[in-house]
């Protein structure tokens, strides 16, 4: 019975381990959000003569790829605000890098969003232009994004776990910690 309770211990510090809780949430997250462009992907590769694979990347290169990441660095905007709105005493590490990252993921994927769709609208000739704009804006809009982006997607990866870690974690304020620390080393050295 020891060996069981130890077990079940252990098991639910590893729950109770914010890392942990993250990781959960960040597997439940991805697969949601990757749920639509897996399905239609086997959709696409059963009823159409096209790998899965084919498919999948097909779906990437679409734009939804970019919807998922706006969607994926609110959490981050969220605790920035908390912390502005002094919600959150917390000290963030790597706070700075986390906030240019969330700008780019932010700004590249509106900006890879609008640019793909502008793209298929242009490509499907929904729209009249004349022949020197048509292929003027044929070769401007003829990028594959595909690669920026997945970079975009794990950018936002990124910055959506560190505000989920640190909505999990919320940890003690620098001023406690300051202050316990004194605390400790008064105990110490006067203690004796």
């Amino acid at each position: 019975m020891n060996g069981r309770r130890s077990i079940l211990k252990k098991y639910d510090l590893f729950l109770e381990n914010s890392h942990t809780q993250a990781s959960i949430a960040c597997f439940w997250m991805l697969l949601g959000s990757f749920l639509p462009i897996l399905v239609d992907s086997a959709i696409k590769s059963w009823a159409l003569p096209m790998g899965y694979s084919d498919a999948f990347w097909g779906n990437l290169k679409g734009g939804e790829v970019f919807i998922l990441t706006t969607a994926m660095i609110t959490p981050f905007f969220l605790l920035l605000l908390k912390k502005v709105a002094g919600q959150v005493k917390v000290q963030f590490r790597f706070f700075s890098f986390v906030f240019i990252s969330s700008l780019f993921s932010l700004v590249g994927g509106l900006l890879s969003f609008s640019y793909s769709r502008i793209g298929e609208i242009v490509k499907s000739g929904e729209v009249n232009l004349g022949a020197g704009a048509k292929d003027y804006l044929y070769g401007l809009f003829d990028y594959d994004l595909s690669w920026l982006g997945i970079a975009i997607y794990a950018t936002s990866l990124l910055v959506w776990y560190y505000a989920s870690y640190h909505d999990k974690h919320p940890g003690e304020s620098y001023n406690e910690a300051v202050t316990s620390s004194q605390k400790s080393l008064n105990d110490k050295v006067f203690s004796k």
